[in-house]
């Protein structure tokens, strides 16, 4: 593992590197225009130098498409996140954009020192990192200081995604796509050629820009987002390249015949199947005395709440409701529920006498699943949904002017 992350490490390195005299190429911001405004964003002005600067880090990680206009918006987003940063009092300490810089470079399997030698290289300074980490951690800040409470899941939430889940286990994955054609041999040629740059791409936001640009499936108007799928239900060409992704990883092409995908994760569950005594048993039993009072009292049976009616006047102890795991129902009970749907009901073995019904089945969540990692994961989802409504609600609130 560690020989495989140094490798991974040096091969950034040399890509980087090789990448440097390319981008040296490129057309220089002229010296005298370095500070020239490129745009406003209400009171904030953003210069060439910065457009610029963002570009070369966008080119480095060979972000598709035009990098230059794609760094303008991103530093237009930034310049409304800070905005919204500082109205609400919200800073980045040394330690947290110091703690933030570490954990980027440390997703190329570089120390933050080995990321700032390795992007200066390619012509970008260790403030423009700087400035791109900030901006993130504040952003971040301000979504959560005002949605995190309403974000977080009720019992409930949580309940309604464990039963999604099922019993079965497995791996479930969120996941955006690029679908590109590949109808006939050029075509496809062209698309194999796109699709090498496009699984080169390492962040979400890129990943979104380029679905929206090259992507021709249906969720291109969305960045190519997915719902929640579990791995076991992909195609099968698909399976083997997803499986070993994890969140922020983007997959290998794959060849689907007519059509070429590439997928970028963005997050994961791990559910373990559930054992016979996670599943929890709802049953009644009633006592009666004798198989003509079931046979009467199952006329017109159709839920659990009905045998209330037909237990009253008998003495409390005739009539029982519980719900158990399966491995604590006695046997004999155990085997006349196995048969039943829930609101069916039988007489138990050898005790013709009494009446057993089934009321429903239920999957036993704490023991199933982890609530906490649901919870969280279902938490952020529900952040990220509301950090891009206000983002645009903050860009239309906005006045943008750029320079011709």
């Amino acid at each position: 593992m560690r020989r495989e992350q140094a490798d991974r490490g040096r091969r950034l390195l040399g890509f980087i590197a090789a990448l440097t005299f390319a981008v040296s190429l490129a057309a220089p911001v002229a010296a005298q225009g370095l500070f020239e405004p490129v745009a406003r964003v209400n009171d904030s002005v953003i210069t060439a130098w910065e457009v610029d600067q963002r570009a070369r880090f966008l080119d480095l990680f060979r972000t598709p498409g035009d990098t230059r206009e794609i760094a303008l918006e991103r530093l237009i987003d930034e310049r409304l996140q800070r905005g919204a940063a500082e109205a609400t009092g919200i800073t980045a300490t040394p330690e947290a954009i110091e703690a933030g810089m570490t954990e980027f470079a440390a997703r190329a399997n570089l120390s933050m020192e080995q990321f700032i030698d390795a992007i200066g290289q390619g012509g970008v300074t260790v403030e423009a990192f700087r400035d791109f980490v900030i901006a993130g951690i504040l952003w971040r800040e301000v979504v959560r200081a005002r949605f995190l409470d309403a974000a977080r899941p009720d019992a409930e939430a949580i309940d309604e995604r464990l039963l999604e889940v099922g019993t079965e286990g497995g791996t479930r994955v969120l996941l955006n796509e690029i679908v590109l054609p590949a109808d006939d041999p050029r075509t496809a040629e062209a698309s194999r050629a796109r699709a090498g740059d496009l699984a080169r791409i390492t962040g979400e936001d890129a990943f979104r820009e380029a679905a929206r640009r090259f992507s021709r499936a249906p969720t291109r108007i969305r960045g190519g987002e997915l719902d929640w799928l579990a791995v076991s239900g992909l195609p099968p060409e698909v399976q083997p390249a997803v499986a070993g992704l994890r969140p922020g990883q983007t997959s290998r092409p794959i060849d689907l015949g007519t059509s070429i995908a590439i997928f970028h994760m963005r997050d994961r569950e791990e559910v373990r199947a559930a054992a016979p005594g996670d599943v929890a048993i709802d049953f009644v039993t009633l006592r009666l005395g004798s198989p003509e009072d079931v046979a009467r009292a199952t006329a017109g049976l159709q839920t659990c709440n009905d045998l209330n009616a037909v237990a009253r006047g008998l003495p409390e102890d005739r009539l029982r409701r519980e719900t158990l795991p399966l491995a604590q129902i006695p046997v004999a009970v155990r085997d006349a529920l196995a048969p039943l749907d829930p609101g069916e009901a039988t007489t138990l073995p050898g005790e013709p006498g009494t009446l057993v019904m089934l009321c429903g089945e239920e999957l036993d969540t704490e023991a199933a699943l982890n609530r906490p990692a649901v919870a969280e994961a279902l938490a952020n989802r529900r952040l990220g949904a509301r950090a891009a409504r206000l983002l645009a609600e903050l860009r239309a609130s906005a006045t943008i002017t750029r320079q011709e």
